[in-house]
């Protein structure tokens, strides 16, 4: 991540990204949307979903 933003996002993140390698924004704009990135982003949102429930204590 480059720009005014990183510092921010970094700061505020603070410990959360212990251990993340890589991080990036992404917009799934159309050109972007190569075969099976759809796929890839369903199963990544649902998986995210589950573990914030868990996160909470839901």
């Amino acid at each position: 991540m480059i720009g005014p933003q990183n510092t921010a996002v970094r700061t505020e993140l603070g410990p959360l990204l212990n251990g993340v390698v890589n991080y990036e924004y992404w917009a799934p704009v159309p050109k972007m949307m190569f075969p099976g990135v759809a796929e890839l982003l369903n199963a990544y949102q649902e998986r995210a979903g589950e573990a914030a429930h868990l996160e909470a204590g839901c």
